[in-house]
């Protein structure tokens, strides 16, 4: 057993306590802090519980390119934490196109989160077999006019650990912040 992760709900419901009391004591630097999915996520279904096992993420929105060649489900075995996670895969073992890549993410108004620093965390582990075929977190604040204010897709830091490991995306939605995207993408083939 992995004596780092959270096992139970005991240990969640502590969590989220010691994250809401450091949050309420960070307060003055105005960062929102991510790390409980249950109760501090503005995302649906950010643990992945609801629905069934087996179909594409309830809340979560799916795009691939090229069409076909990427899928997303939920799965109950082997996560890290509660009893479902999210998967995206190539569904071909062959080699894909340069630009092959698949985005599982969601967008959240940014209205109540502007002139705020922002965390954005998760738990992933690929099993890719490095550059191109690789995973990583991405996180895009757009503001009022459609344009970009922040972006970081982990370029310069791709996922390739087959091993449970927390990244972040750290930053600050900016003050005409429309919506903010946050997902995980893979490009290449594999799974994460």
């Amino acid at each position: 057993m992995d004596n780092d992760r959270p096992h139970g709900l005991w240990e969640r419901w502590i969590l989220t306590i010691a994250m809401l009391l450091s949050a309420g004591c960070a307060g003055h630097s105005r960062t929102v802090r991510v790390f409980d999915p249950t109760t501090l996520s503005p995302l649906r279904n950010a643990d992945f519980e609801e629905g069934r096992g087996g179909e594409e993420p309830l809340g979560w929105r799916f795009g691939a390119r090229p069409s076909g060649a990427y899928a997303t489900r939920t799965v109950a075995e082997s996560c890290y934490w509660g009893k479902q996670c999210g998967i995206v895969e190539s569904t071909t073992a062959g080699p894909l196109p340069a630009d092959s890549v698949a985005f599982l993410h969601q967008i959240v108004d940014a209205s109540g989160y502007r002139g705020k620093k922002f965390v954005f965390g998760a738990y992933v582990r690929a099993n890719v077999s490095g550059p191109p075929n690789l995973a990583r977190l991405l996180v895009r604040v757009h503001r009022d006019n459609g344009e970009t204010s922040f972006f970081d897709n982990m370029g310069d830091r791709p996922i390739t650990s087959k091993n449970w490991t927390r990244y972040e995306i750290a930053g600050r939605i900016s003050s005409d912040a429309r919506d903010i995207e946050v997902g995980m993408q893979i490009a290449g083939t594999g799974a994460a």
